[in-house]
């Protein structure tokens, strides 16, 4: 529902609203953890007769729908005019510039940490590849000169992202003669995020990819808020809570230029495009968004009260799964395709008889071929002419 939260929300505004840190922040075990007795209780299912058709039919008190369809088919979309695309194709040009600049090798990879979490890496896949090529042909230098555990665990983390070879070892460096962390770095709040984060990266049996996490996540947990930054402690407790390798591209998005903008380095290019580059894909996902609602109400399945209409969830899905503007035809057919799988799915599981399920499965079993090729025919006849 994240999503749907920010659907008025543009970057651009002169009025951002800021959210403001709370005095106590409340560090949560991470979702990798879940006890079974926070696990929700099983929906109860009844017997009733509410049809019409004098079956008596079980219900599983489904909840009603709350988004008002009526008003999703009105959502505005902004900023897909071509004066927007404009300044992002003007903008990205700026920033491929920046990857060849001199900076620093820590810089760097910050940099390339920056691109990602601003949610702009489609953009630049070919510039991250080569410098990321960069930094790992030349890894034994540039290991040697990483003494710093939050460069060494920021550079563990991104090449083992995009799929190169990097030992565990290469944390040895912070370790004392027990095999256990050091205990210096207990008060390295940006080192241990960094290290937490890396530690998501890690393979079955890496033992000191299995200690670096226990060790981050015990001492983030025992951070001093009054003596740490507002910005660096916000970061921790949404480590904490689930860390980036898990996060959907465009939810972390969202929430990371907000941070990014309160950086004391931020690069004003860089958030200029992020912003710009937010807005327009969501005037993209609210014209979809729009378009299946509207074939939603006029196929009419919403008003029947014997399944649960998760129209806006099964979107939600697809954009998670997929949400370059290029995708746009995948993301309609997987909404589609989700709405009817939870359809035959309630009818299966609640809604109907068991000589209805019999007679219902027998028809899909007898489906031909022939009969798919009518359907393909329909759709096809239904595509505009160009003349």
């Amino acid at each position: 529902m994240a999503v749907l939260a920010t659907i008025h929300t543009n970057f651009l505004s002169s009025s951002i609203n800021r959210r403001k840190l709370p005095y106590r922040l409340s560090f949560r075990s991470p979702r990798y953890s879940i006890p079974s007795t926070s696990l929700p209780a099983r929906r109860h299912v009844s017997c009733g007769s509410g049809t019409g058709d004098g079956v008596a039919r079980r219900s599983a008190n489904f909840p009603p729908n709350f988004f008002d369809y009526n008003f999703v088919q009105c959502l505005s979309t902004d900023y897909t005019e071509e004066k927007y695309k404009a300044q992002v194709k003007m903008l990205k040009e700026d920033v491929k510039g920046m990857f060849g600049e001199a900076m620093d090798h820590v810089a760097k990879l910050e940099f390339i940490n920056a691109v990602q979490g601003l949610g702009l890496q489609y953009h630049f896949d070919a510039e991250i590849k080569q410098a990321l090529e960069l930094v790992h042909g030349g890894s034994e230098d540039a290991w040697a000169l990483l003494d710093d555990l939050h460069a060494a665990a920021l550079q563990f983390r991104l090449l083992r992202q995009h799929g190169y070879v990097v030992s565990q070892d290469v944390f040895k460096r912070f370790m004392n003669e027990t095999g256990g962390f050091k205990a210096s770095l207990r008060e390295d709040t940006k080192g241990l995020l960094s290290l937490y984060e890396a530690s998501f990266h890690g393979f079955e049996d890496e033992a000191i990819i299995d200690k670096a996490k226990a060790f981050s996540y015990k001492y983030l947990k025992e951070i001093n808020v009054e003596g740490t930054a507002a910005n660096l402690c916000e970061k921790v407790s949404r480590a904490l809570d689930m860390p980036i390798h898990w996060r959907p591209n465009r939810l972390e998005a969202r929430w990371f230029i907000k941070m990014y903008e309160e950086e004391p380095d931020v690069n004003p290019t860089l958030l200029r495009l992020a912003k710009l580059d937010f807005n327009y894909l969501q005037s993209i996902y609210k014209k979809e968004f729009s378009k299946m609602a509207r074939w939603w109400v006029e196929l009419g399945l919403y008003e029947l009260n014997v399944f649960r209409d998760r129209m806006t969830e099964c979107y939600i899905w697809s954009v998670i799964m997929a949400f370059e503007p290029e995708f746009g035809p995948f993301r309609e057919m997987m909404t589609i395709v989700n709405c009817f799988i939870t359809l035959m799915d309630d009818i299966y599981d609640v809604f109907g008889t068991l000589e209805e399920l019999e007679l219902l499965t027998d028809i899909i079993d007898r489906f031909e071929c022939c009969l798919s090729d009518l359907v393909v025919d329909y759709y096809v006849s239904q595509e505009p002419h160009v003349d």
